[in-house]
């Protein structure tokens, strides 16, 4: 009876090879400066840790040399979702931090019109995350907001054209929550923060479609 208890455990705590994506994020000032931060959403802590910090752990197997690799590699003991879990129970248990894009963009409050021109059109984001200078959530400026001012003819900075945000998700919290919020509040994106705070990344509708495409079983091409 003992050892089959033991055997039960053992199936439910596997210990395996984890990958967990790198994410760069990378934060522009009024004149041009970029500060670059690098960092992975830990599975096994539940948040995201700076990539010096992963390194360090006595569970890491791998990393990334000379940025060779895109992911860290690591041992870890997780509860895996059972092999017959619903697409419900599935959400309840994923955290959101672990399906933001890898590459994070966020400005400044003194970034001109210019340079937000060339992150929305150019580079082809849809928002860019405001922060201040520790990286806290202060607002988003949307394409939307861009056309406006040009429209208006206003020579504006990300401080006049940003939306400043009510809502904002731990990394932590269960993809259904996202999910909901993203409803219940009629909004597009919701920025993900760590614990102390710092935007980590942006959860938007089209990564909730994303998700439940896979679930259904399509083949999505994974986001660079």
């Amino acid at each position: 009876m003992r050892l089959a208890r033991f055997l039960k455990c053992e199936r439910a705590m596997t210990r395996e090879t984890i990958e967990s994506p790198i994410h760069t994020s990378l934060t522009f000032d009024g004149s041009g400066e970029a500060r670059t931060l690098r960092r992975v959403f830990c599975k096994r802590s539940n948040e995201t840790v700076p990539l010096a910090k992963c390194m360090e752990c006595p569970w890491a197997e791998s990393w990334p040399a000379a940025g060779s690799l895109e992911a860290v590699r690591c041992h870890a003991s997780i509860a895996p979702a059972p092999p017959n879990a619903d697409t419900r129970e599935k959400a309840i248990r994923t955290p959101v931090g672990d399906l933001i894009e890898r590459n994070l963009v966020c400005v400044r409050g003194d970034a001109d019109m210019e340079m937000l021109g060339r992150l929305l059109a150019e580079d082809g984001l849809d928002a860019v995350p405001v922060v201040d200078a520790k990286g806290h959530p202060r607002g988003i400026v949307c394409k939307t907001d861009l056309l406006q001012a040009l429209r208006d003819r206003d020579d504006l900075t990300a401080e006049n054209l940003m939306t400043p945000f009510v809502h904002a998700l731990h990394e932590g919290a269960p993809l259904s929550f996202a999910l909901a919020m993203l409803a219940a509040e009629d909004i597009e994106q919701v920025p993900i923060v760590s614990k102390d705070g710092i935007v980590v990344g942006l959860f938007a509708a089209r990564d909730a479609v994303r998700w439940v495409a896979k679930e259904l079983g399509y083949s999505i091409p994974e986001k660079r």
